[in-house]
């Protein structure tokens, strides 16, 4: 293996240098992908707009380097390729603040098409010199590892095979501690100083090895081909092999869209668990690069690809059948701490995607090595220009799956057409083994067969449930459909993803109203309301019956849900056919941010505070643009509920909620379940009794005779007994930020580790806190003959209701 200089000190600094490499442009990805999606919205067209910016700069990398690699010192330009890169990381955040100007944002808001375009526009602008440097890294890897400029095929696929090992590091490193501990912007520094380390360690170990790369130029091509390996493989054009690299990376990056739906089906979707299908997804890759490093001499290109490709078609087609009686489409629960919980979660993704992946992954280095064998190229250029291919069809394959093959066919047959497609180089590589293909066609069909029937036959509701699924919808966020009573009252459930729900108009329809009645209550006189969150549109139904209302803004993320929405029109009032009503697709706080007006009442919904990404509706940041957007005695109300939150996550959303706004002041939306609001103002709050009994004349849910009766909304003492206290943020107090999003990656510690505010929890914090809270920003003036209840009578009865024994 050593060459001249090249002794084993030097190869294994060399792929120590590219094992570092990979962590760090996958902490890069990371980084990147939360950096921009701030100024861009967090929602899956700018997410996949990132990550095809992303592979399109590499992919000029690859090709850009393809044509420099013979022609310069490998390391030397390995080193600078690195060194751009850190530069431009650093330099990132600035630049993203000079594209976050408001006519850009303007433009974004003006149309969907100009949305698109702009932000696809701006993102690879942004990410341009970074990941064209980082692509660039691979063909001089490349051409280091191959003396005599002819393409070492065991060498470079287990260098490869490092590099995306190393990759794997920097996704379970950057998910579990870079963005929890340094923070998002800081991430990316890490990943700068790792890349100006390599930078550095390639510069001084290119002097070392000067001499042999001088040799290994002046090497000739005769005694190139003279090295060239049986002919057997060489009746393959260069361009087929082009092509199985293509579909290649289509298929595997289908399937990781595919497979982070399928087990959002099961997970509860933090970060977390979207890294454990990551770094599954990585080890099988780097498995697949080792597995050709050990077996590439013994076999030719043709029928190793030719059987990898069977192989993986097969076990992707048959993974549904693995994944549904892996978990029976039953929420993960897997484990008593969180350490638990995430090992478990790494072993049943591992138990569905790591066989099929290991398989695919090895059809990218035997593409290389049958290439090279077929071509005169230098390893730089054969390995850079096929990685071009491969990774501009892997950013085709996960825009393709994620907007078309999902949305249209669904998760079951976009798997099933994904492995259809995975088994077609075996359908050319094998053809000359007729019988040998004929079984493998024969497994592949039956696997696909089996896999799609078992996916679709799946129920969805649990044994016994007495309800029935009226409609569903494949939406690019998951499985959207609504869910009605067989049973009893009719009513409906609004799910995501089989086990979120979005509300219901059953137990929770008279909570949902209340989460809209009140903060329209507390302003005096609301006349541009915004709602963070549609869901059912049970919430903004409320304003519908508050005549003084004049606008009704919904944003909401999913289309599918504001479709579904729709079959609530019964119990939300016709909320979308309502004149006054304006929807909005979008990101909650990418709306807010490039809002042109400002209202005066601002209303957010419950989010799941642990799901990937949604912490930044709870961070400093967001709460300063909505004080910007409101009006001088406008409210911001912020729906918390306690039984997903533990003491400190919620004391940190309270701490920063408080810190923005001047006065806060806390306020029951549900007892019973804990669930409270925030609600922030500019102002003390001054209700005035008379006002409000006014108002409550004209609303059916202070009316005796409503089925939607709520007794809270029957006169000003009801709602004055919501009231739980003020809000001051205590000092030197760690609060969620975009740069550290804590409650993000610390709930899913708390929810594992059996630390909600629930029952007994919720009890004690009550008495600890909640009830020792200071009542002196809300000035009460009641109506003639209401009695306000004094506060230790009040408190008394919060108390009594979450003390009250739950069947």
């Amino acid at each position: 293996m050593p060459h001249n200089s090249r002794d084993k000190h030097g190869q294994l600094a060399v792929l120590s240098v590219f094992f570092l490499s990979g962590a760090a442009a996958l902490i890069y990805e990371i980084s990147w992908s939360r950096q921009i999606g701030i100024y861009f919205g967090h929602t899956v067209h700018a997410a996949s707009i990132t990550l095809a910016s992303f592979f399109a700069g590499m992919t000029l990398g690859y090709l850009a380097a393809a044509r420099l690699a013979g022609r310069i010192q490998p390391l030397v330009g390995y080193a600078v390729a690195e060194l751009v890169a850190a530069i431009w990381a650093l330099l990132l955040p600035l630049a993203i603040q000079l594209f976050d100007h408001p006519s850009i944002q303007s433009q974004i808001q003006s149309s969907a098409l100009s949305a698109l375009a702009i932000r696809a526009i701006v993102c690879f602008l942004l990410l341009l010199p970074a990941t064209t440097a980082l692509g660039a890294t691979l063909p001089f890897m490349s051409e280091y590892m191959s003396p005599r400029r002819k393409l070492n095929p065991g060498r470079v696929s287990f260098a490869y095979g490092l590099n995306t090992t190393g990759a794997l590091a920097g996704v379970i490193s950057g998910t579990y501690l870079l963005l929890a501990w340094a923070g998002v912007v800081n991430s990316s520094r890490v990943a700068a100083g790792l890349s100006t380390l390599c930078g550095i360690m390639a510069l001084l170990l290119s002097r070392y090895d000067a001499g042999s790369q001088t040799a290994d130029v002046n090497s000739s091509r005769s005694e190139n081909r003279q090295a060239s390996p049986p002919i057997a493989d060489r009746k393959w054009e260069p361009w087929h092999w082009y092509g199985i690299a293509a579909l290649s990376g289509f298929v595997t990056m289908g399937l990781q869209v595919a497979y982070v739906r399928m087990f959002a089906l099961v997970f509860h979707n933090s970060s977390y668990t979207f890294g454990a299908v990551i770094a599954i997804f990585l080890a099988a890759l780097a498995l697949g690069s080792f597995l050709v490093a050990k077996l590439q001499a013994w076999y030719s290109a043709a029928t190793m690809a030719g059987w990898s490709s069977a192989i993986g078609a097969g076990l992707v087609g048959v993974s549904p059948v693995i994944f549904v009686r892996a978990t029976g489409l039953e929420f993960f629960d897997y484990g008593e701490t969180f350490f638990q919980h995430i090992v478990g979660a790494l072993f049943v993704v591992a138990y569905v995607v790591l066989a099929p992946i290991i398989a695919l992954g090895t059809l990218l280095p035997l593409c290389w090595k049958a290439a090279a064998q077929a071509s005169n190229d230098s390893p730089g250029r054969s390995v850079g220009n096929m990685a071009a291919v491969n990774t501009i069809f892997a950013a085709a394959g996960a825009l393709v799956a994620s907007f078309m093959l999902l949305p249209i066919f669904g998760l079951w047959t976009t798997v099933a057409i994904l492995a259809t497609i995975a088994a077609t180089p075996a359908c050319f590589l094998l053809l000359k083994q007729l019988n040998q293909l004929l079984i493998a066609a024969s497994l592949v069909i039956v696997s696909i067969a089996w896999g799609t029937y078992t996916g679709h036959s799946a129920p969805t509701l649990g044994e016994g449930i007495p309800a029935k699924v009226v409609r569903s919808w494949e939406s690019p966020y998951g499985l959207i459909d609504v869910i009605a009573s067989t049973q009893g009252p009719r009513f409906l459930v609004l799910r995501e993803n089989i086990h979120y729900q979005h509300g219901d108009t059953g137990p929770s329809r008279n909570r949902e109203y209340r989460q809209g009645n009140l903060p329209l209550l507390l302003h005096p006189s609301p006349q541009r309301v915004l709602f963070l969150g549609l869901g059912t549109g049970l919430t903004a139904a409320a304003a519908v019956h508050h005549p003084e209302v004049e606008q009704i803004d919904v944003v909401e993320l999913i289309p599918e849900v504001a479709e579904a929405s729709k079959m609530f029109g019964e119990w939300n009032r016709n909320l979308l056919q309502d004149p006054r009503t304006q929807l909005h697709i979008d990101d909650a706080r990418h709306y807010l941010r490039s809002a042109p007006q400002s209202f005066d009442l601002i209303v957010s919904d419950l989010f799941v505070p642990w799901q990937s990404q949604t912490g930044y509706l709870y961070t400093r940041e967001h709460y300063e643009t909505a004080l910007a957007h409101l009006n001088d005695d406008g409210i911001y109300c912020q729906w918390v509920g306690l039984y997903q939150l533990g003491p400190t996550e919620f004391e940190m959303i309270a701490n920063t909620f408080a810190s923005v706004f001047p006065h806060t002041s806390l306020w029951w939306g549900r007892v019973s379940q804990g669930m409270v609001a925030l609600v922030g103002s500019k102002q003390p709050l001054s209700l005035s009794g008379a006002e409000i009994q006014q108002r409550l004349a004209t609303l059916p849910d202070a009316n005796r005779q409503s089925p939607d009766f709520d007794p809270y909304l029957e006169n000003v003492p009801g709602i004055f007994r919501l009231y739980i206290g003020d809000w001051t943020a205590k000092e030197q107090a760690l609060l969620n930020t975009d740069e550290h999003p804590r409650i993000e990656f610390q709930m899913p510690v708390t929810y594992r580790n059996q630390g909600l505010l629930k029952a007994n929890r919720l009890l004690n914090y009550f008495d600890s806190t909640l009830s020792k809270l200071p009542q002196n920003n809300v000035i009460f003036r009641p109506a003639q003959g209401d009695v306000l209840e004094p506060p230790s009578q009040r408190l008394k009865m919060q108390r009594s209701v979450i003390a009250r024994p739950r069947s």
